[in-house]
């Protein structure tokens, strides 16, 4: 193969996925996570898993007996 080929495909293909790996949340079924951020309401995750765009969006979660977790 050549090298081109691996630098402009292989390479960003990895940091793409690295990229998506580190903005994976999953919560807990008794927990929320609100994601906030880009848009002007937050997506909240009740016993689910999602995707937030590092330094874009942020999390937040809380459970009813622990008060707000951030």
């Amino acid at each position: 193969m050549d090298l081109k080929i691996i630098v402009t495909i292989v390479i960003p293909l990895i940091l793409l996925c690295a990229i998506l790996a580190m903005g994976y949340v999953k919560a807990p079924p008794d927990f929320a996570f609100i994601i906030s951020g880009l848009s002007k309401s937050g997506r909240v995750l009740i016993g689910r898993a999602g995707l937030k765009i590092q330094r874009w969006q942020h999390r937040a979660g809380s459970t009813p007996a622990s008060g707000t977790k951030f």
